[in-house]
């Protein structure tokens, strides 16, 4: 397999080949460069399909048998009829190449393996290299669906050909049910494989989406919500739900609670700002800056115009946390309250 550059150049991709079978070597030669062609494109589906690509090829008469605007020839073999069947699914162009220009693919028919050992499909090898990421051996996954019955009786239903329901997504390899790429772990090993999943607690939809790359039984995403619940380090650690709001009952007279905060700076400048709750009353001073000497005059003035509150509440942040400022409180006899979200309600639409 080729591809070819803007410049024309043409360099491989990939190479394959394999030897023919006792059967195939009775072929004609015509049948056996068309099984090269057909053979070639399974092997490279997932590269050509779906794809517009040409074939070449150093047999000239296969460029009619085969060509997409023609029509199969009608004393045509049986066996290059069912090939041109299967190059319909196809969007190719076919064209010759001679020999001489043909060696970057003539040179595997001239160095041919005849003992193919025990080569697995790439899907199977594939579907194989899953388990190796698992923190248990294929092998024990293999003799623990043999002893268990449930498992059993899946695993010959599948071979049998019995399975009622996707007995398409099922395969057996290595003695493992695979559902897809995914290897199907007996009850035994359960247990094991979810301490493995969320040794990093990694959450219930993060569990699930690496289970679903390697692993499969029947309810796992049940299985592994419930082990999450029950992880004390998830609960631990697990986000608090919001805290009932309470919200400040309504005073009965002017100046028994005040909320106070500050504004700014704008222009340079900073304000303190005092909210009477209950008749939602604004005193706004300038201020020259957020420490509480400089603020303590200010509730002086304020104080004695309106009186001294029972209750202030603030942010509990700069000047109204200092412990100058609770004594002034104490000496006023007020006390403090520090509720932020309260500040916030009573002093931003004055900001």
């Amino acid at each position: 397999m080729s591809h070819v550059f803007p410049d024309g150049r043409e360099y491989p991709i990939a190479f394959a080949s394999r030897s023919l079978t006792p059967s195939e070597q009775k072929y004609p030669q015509i049948e056996k460069e068309a099984l090269g062609l057909v053979w070639a494109l399974k092997k490279f589906f997932h590269y050509v399909y779906g794809r517009e690509f040409i074939l070449h090829t150093d047999h000239k008469p296969l460029t009619h048998i085969f060509n997409p605007q023609g029509e199969i020839p009608p004393m045509s073999a049986t066996r290059l009829m069912h090939y041109s069947v299967f190059l319909l699914g196809f969007n190719y162009q076919i064209r010759f190449r001679k020999t001489g220009d043909h060696a970057n693919a003539d040179f595997c028919s001239r160095y041919p393996v005849s003992d193919r050992k025990d080569y697995r499909d790439e899907s199977e090898i594939f579907q194989c290299s899953q388990l190796g990421r698992l923190p248990i051996s294929r092998k024990d996954i293999a003799e623990e669906t043999r002893k268990d019955p449930e498992s059993k009786s899946m695993f010959e239903a599948i071979v049998e050909g019995r399975l009622k329901s996707n007995i398409h997504e099922y395969s057996i390899q290595d003695g493992c049910i695979f559902r897809g790429n995914r290897v199907f772990i007996p009850p035994s090993l359960r247990k094991e494989i979810l301490s493995e999943l969320h040794d990093g607690h990694l959450g219930v939809q993060k569990m699930k989406n690496l289970a679903r790359s390697y692993v499969y039984w029947e309810n796992i995403d049940a299985d592994i919500a419930q082990l999450t619940k029950q992880c004390p380090a998830c609960i631990r650690f697990a986000k608090a739900p919001n805290k009932i709001v309470h919200h400040w009952l309504p005073p009965e007279d002017s100046w028994q609670r005040i909320h106070v905060d500050h504004a700014g700076p704008f222009h340079g400048k900073y304000f303190l700002l005092i909210v009477d709750a209950y008749s939602k009353w604004i005193e706004v001073f300038i201020v020259p800056n957020l420490t509480t000497t400089s603020n303590l005059p200010y509730f002086r003035e304020a104080f004695g115009r309106f009186g001294h509150p029972y209750v202030l509440v603030s942010d509990n942040h700069g000047c109204f946390a200092s412990q100058e400022f609770a004594a002034f409180l104490a000496e006023m006899g007020s006390s403090m309250s520090s509720h932020p979200l309260s500040i916030l309600h009573r002093t931003d639409r004055w900001r």
